[in-house]
């Protein structure tokens, strides 16, 4: 069978990227352009070129007026992806930002979002500056103390028993709740997960923080990898995770900040953690200020 890569709802998507049947092969052929920028350059790594009419110039005509998203699929070989907004990552290039690779025996950095659909992104920062998004777990329904102790506990003890945990948060759960004027933070730390508030809960600092890694390369690979097991932060890189289009008549326009839905909670996680990360490997002297004493936490 041969295709142009579908979108990530797609039956082949499930196939080729998660079940991955016994005794099925999935190849994926180098697209004729690569994007860097918003520029498109020909990729040396294409096949087949000398045969196309024009040869590179085959797929130059076919940018013109084109989506974004009908480009990934047809002119660089990614996989598309169903779309109801304005992805809030451009940046990220699914063949090249997500990919399998081990845990390291270095401390892990967990990224955690408050509210009634929590969320904990757990990273490490590779000895190379890299970001690396190793797992993901999101709730439904439930508070910051049941998902703490019923999800990420039994999960962190039976995947990762030997790490160090840091964890980082939304500074705005450092206010007091009307019911029992406890915390959000001292309800996390009770379960034994005491965290540092992230320095900003500013959108643009978040979205930032998350960008820088990804438009790096550390030693040819992304600066920010996403392991394949991390479905919604993945499909949320794809465009899931995306600004909502204002229904105004002529030119597109779109919302400020994204739209809060199944994929938001997990990569706000994730953008806490990236900027803990940012802040720890440029200033080592803010970072120890910043941790556990700042919330009078022992």
């Amino acid at each position: 069978m041969d295709t142009n890569p579908p979108d990530d709802d797609h039956w082949y998507y499930k196939l080729a990227e998660e079940t991955k049947p016994e005794g099925w092969h999935f190849f994926k052929q180098p697209g004729g352009m690569i994007e860097d920028k918003g520029k498109f350059t020909p990729n040396p790594l294409a096949e087949n070129i000398p045969n196309l009419d024009g040869g590179y110039g085959y797929y130059q005509r076919m940018l013109a007026g084109k989506t974004k998203e009908w480009i990934k699929v047809f002119v660089l070989g990614q996989y598309g992806s169903v779309q109801s907004g304005k992805p809030v990552y451009p940046e990220y290039n699914d063949d090249l930002h997500c990919r399998e690779f081990n845990v390291l025996p270095s401390q892990l950095l967990l990224g955690w979002d408050y509210g009634l659909t929590p969320a904990c992104v757990i990273t490490q920062l590779s000895p190379r500056g890299q970001l690396l998004v190793q797992d993901e777990l999101v709730g439904t329904d439930m508070g910051i103390e049941q998902f703490a102790t019923d999800v990420v506990k039994p999960h962190l003890a039976l995947n990762y028993p030997k790490h160090h945990l840091m964890s980082v948060a939304d500074p705005s759960g450092l206010s007091r709740k009307d019911t029992d004027e406890t915390t959000s933070f001292q309800a996390l730390a009770k379960c034994g997960f005491p965290a540092a508030p992230a320095f900003s809960n500013a959108f643009t600092a978040r979205r930032d923080a998350v960008a820088k890694y990804l438009t790096k390369l550390i030693d040819g690979q992304g600066g920010l990898l996403v392991h394949p097991r991390c479905k919604m932060v993945r499909k949320g890189f794809n465009g899931a995770y995306n600004y909502r289009r204002v229904q105004v008549v002529g030119q597109e326009r779109y919302r400020d900040i994204p739209e809060k839905n199944e994929y938001s909670h997990p990569h706000d996680a994730l953008q806490y953690a990236a900027l803990y990360s940012q802040t720890v490997s440029t200033n080592q002297d803010f970072a120890k200020k910043l941790v556990y004493p700042r919330m009078g936490i022992v």
